[in-house]
């Protein structure tokens, strides 16, 4: 590393600890202690919950891929899998066999909605439930050592508006790391998403921001994207908006 370059890292590292930049995430440090108390709340009795919904199974589904994000194909996100790199929502399993190797085990209830979800390998341990009321989705993931993560979702009918997923560290008691998808809609379909992702470090909380922008065809499946702003936490690029990413997954949305 040269010396512009250690300067540079310097002048980051600098601005990271600042009133600045502590003023900028103060909203996200304040979501991560509502989730952080929210997964305190859920630690008496979130396996409770999953017992409670296992006896509303009615159907099960078999998922392989999708291991980097949330709920592998059933992830809330409709872009996660197409703005982020390295990342897919695997596939749905047509029928298990012993040559199988599923990641997710999918469980639905008697109206088709998805409640719980375990991940391979079974005796890890790794479960979510999911509780739904009226237009509010909340997940709650854990282990044998305790919860691991929280979501929130909320839609309007069948569109989402907003989707948290958080990750709460046991070993600190507190919630470590927040990402937020906001989404908009025009008469075509989905217009934009913002991301917000939040590193809750007590030392130097890291803050990066995301907007994209989105096109249909004519039959209302994305078509493209492009990246029309972000902020790595130290500069904000708007973007001019004539960079179209084609997007190769079929997806109405």
């Amino acid at each position: 590393m040269n010396n512009a370059d250690k300067e540079k890292l310097e002048e980051i590292k600098s601005y990271l600890r600042s009133d600045e930049n502590l003023r900028k995430c103060q909203p996200f440090i304040d979501e991560c202690k509502r989730l952080s108390e929210k997964a305190k709340e859920f630690d008496a009795n979130y396996r409770a919950i999953y017992d409670e919904l296992s006896a509303h199974v009615r159907r099960e589904e078999y998922g392989v891929g999708g291991e980097t994000i949330h709920r592998g194909f059933y992830n809330p996100s409709p872009v996660t899998d197409i703005v982020l790199e390295n990342s897919n929502r695997g596939k749905l399993l047509k029928q298990m066999n012993s040559k199988s190797k599923p990641i997710h085990k999918y469980m639905f209830d008697g109206l088709e909605n998805l409640i719980l979800v375990e991940s391979f390998p079974l005796h890890l341990g790794y479960k979510e439930a999911i509780i739904r009321q009226d237009e509010i989705e909340k997940g709650i993931s854990f282990d044998k050592s305790g919860i691991q993560a929280l979501s929130e979702c909320i839609y309007h009918g069948n569109q989402i508006l907003s989707y948290v997923f958080c990750l709460f560290s046991t070993n600190e008691s507190r919630v470590v790391d927040y990402t937020k998808e906001k989404f908009e809609y025009s008469e075509s379909g989905l217009s934009d998403v913002s991301i917000d992702r939040f590193l809750n470090s007590q030392e130097t909380p890291i803050l990066r921001q995301e907007k994209y922008r989105f096109k249909h065809d004519t039959e209302g499946y994305l078509l493209q994207y492009s990246t029309v702003e972000t902020h790595d936490g130290v500069t904000k690029k708007v973007l001019w908006n004539d960079n179209w990413i084609d997007i190769k997954i079929k997806r109405k949305v």
